[in-house]
């Protein structure tokens, strides 16, 4: 298994050749072999709240959200690097005006700050400014591209052990 930072954007599915909902075993030899290999990646996953690890894949420009308590990878993110794109036309990077040129119907979500396509459940199209709103959208690029399972994200708390016991890689 290994990384893919040109791979296809799948909103609520994929991302970089991972899958949501994985269990972060699946990639453990790819991410050893990314840390191990690479001399000048040094491991790095840090603690998000009480129930996430997040692990960065510098060189490949990946986020790997993980629910500490499942081991499921809930959410991914494609960094500033990332190649791949979303429907063949969204990338990180690419000004939010574009989007809309594109006839792509995007909205703003105040809570989580970033922008999302009415009836595309699983993606968040996050600005390269911190606290921007709506108005700044002419001069906002696309920071990073996000995607989770909002079920899962929903439900975790519900979901737990038995969630990961029923859907553990076998």
């Amino acid at each position: 298994m290994c990384f893919d930072s040109d791979a296809e954007i799948i909103a609520g599915t994929s991302l970089g050749g991972v899958k949501l909902l994985d269990h972060v075993t699946t990639y453990w030899d790819a991410l050893d072999s990314t840390y191990t290999t690479v001399p000048t990646v040094t491991p790095t996953y840090r603690l998000d709240g009480y129930h996430t690890a997040v692990y960065t894949l510098v060189n490949h420009a990946i986020e790997l959200h993980v629910h500490i308590l499942t081991g499921l990878i809930y959410k991914l993110v494609a960094l500033p690097g990332y190649g791949g794109k979303f429907k063949k036309s969204i990338s990180v990077g690419m000004p939010i005006y574009q989007i809309h040129d594109l006839n792509i119907d995007i909205k703003f979500d105040d809570v989580e700050s970033g922008f999302y396509i009415p009836g595309t459940p699983g993606i968040l199209f996050e600005p390269d400014l911190e606290n921007s709103w709506p108005e700044d959208s002419p001069v906002l690029g696309v920071g990073c591209i996000t995607i989770y399972d909002e079920d899962y994200i929903d439900h975790s708390n519900e979901y737990g052990i038995e969630y990961a016991l029923n859907h553990r890689p076998r």
